[in-house]
């Protein structure tokens, strides 16, 4: 999932989530960016495991960790759906 231009959520315009998942979607994005070291050494499927991964983490901090595993999932199947567009790397 790629984040906002302005910077004030994760997700695609509309859908801005701010809070707990705020971490992973910069890391997410910044491993999206053309040039970065992930696109180079990494294949997408892997960068968004390891998206993934990182909100599974997050989403055992705080209260609702159920709500929050259920979004981690959507958020982590929205990237694999669509995160092709932002792909720019040769793997």
């Amino acid at each position: 999932m790629s984040k906002d231009t302005k910077g004030e959520g994760c997700g695609i315009h509309p859908i801005l989530l701010r809070g707990w998942p705020l971490t992973a979607c910069e890391k997410h994005d910044a491993a999206y960016l053309v040039g970065s070291w992930h696109q180079a050494n990494m294949s997408r499927a892997e960068v968004d495991r390891r998206f993934r991964l990182m909100l599974f983490e997050l989403a055992k901090e705080g209260r609702f960790r159920l709500g929050k595993k259920a979004l981690a999932w959507a958020m982590w199947g929205a990237a694999r759906l669509l995160g092709g567009f932002w792909w720019e790397g040769k793997r």
